[in-house]
C-alpha cells in the first residue's frame, strides 16, 4: 500500500446540536415577527453561514464540532447580522437567547388605556356624595328642630 506501516492520526471531534432561542417582546397576536439574520460564533468569533429566522422560535445549528483537537470544548454563541427593522436585538449573557424588542414608531400615538375618564367620572361621584351628605345633614337638622317641643312654626 506504499505507507511502510505508517499510520496517520487524525483527530475527529464529536458532533453536537446547538440550541438558539429568539424572544418577541412587543408583538401583538396578529403582528408579523421579523425576520433575524443570525450567525454563529465559536470562541466569540464569527463562524459558518448567515442563516435568515423568519418567526421561529428557536434554531438549532446540527452537527458542529464539541470540542478542538486538543479536545477543548468549545464556546458556542449566536450574534444578530446587520439591522432588525423595527426592532432592538439584545443578545442575553450567556450567549444563547436574542431577545427582539419592538420600537415604538417617533410620532406614533398609542392609544391611551389609564383611567383618563374615570378621573372625570370619579370627580362627579365625589361631588354628588357631598352634595348627597350635606342634604343628609340639612335635612337631619330640620327633623331636630321639629322635635323641640315649644317651638311652632
Amino acid at each position: 500500500d506504499g505507507n511502510d506501516g505508517d499510520y496517520v492520526v487524525t483527530y475527529v471531534s464529536p458532533k453536537i446540536d446547538a440550541t438558539f432561542k429568539l424572544v418577541y417582546q412587543g408583538i401583538g397576536g396578529d403582528d408579523e415577527k421579523p425576520k433575524v439574520n443570525i450567525r454563529l460564533t465559536r470562541n466569540g468569533v464569527a463562524f459558518g453561514d448567515v442563516v435568515t429566522v423568519n418567526g421561529e422560535y428557536e434554531y438549532i445549528f446540527k452537527g458542529i464540532d464539541k470540542t478542538d483537537e486538543k479536545e477543548k470544548p468549545y464556546k458556542y454563541g449566536i450574534e444578530v447580522v446587520g439591522e432588525v427593522t423595527g426592532y432592538d436585538a439584545t443578545i442575553l449573557a450567556d450567549g444563547n437567547t436574542i431577545i427582539l424588542t419592538k420600537k415604538i414608531e417617533k410620532g406614533k400615538i398609542l392609544p391611551y388605556a389609564g383611567p383618563k375618564t374615570n378621573i372625570l367620572f370619579g370627580i362627579v361621584l365625589v361631588v354628588i356624595i357631598g352634595y348627597a351628605v350635606k342634604v343628609f345633614s340639612n335635612q337631619r337638622r330640620i327633623n331636630n328642630i321639629k322635635k323641640i317641643k315649644g317651638i311652632k312654626r
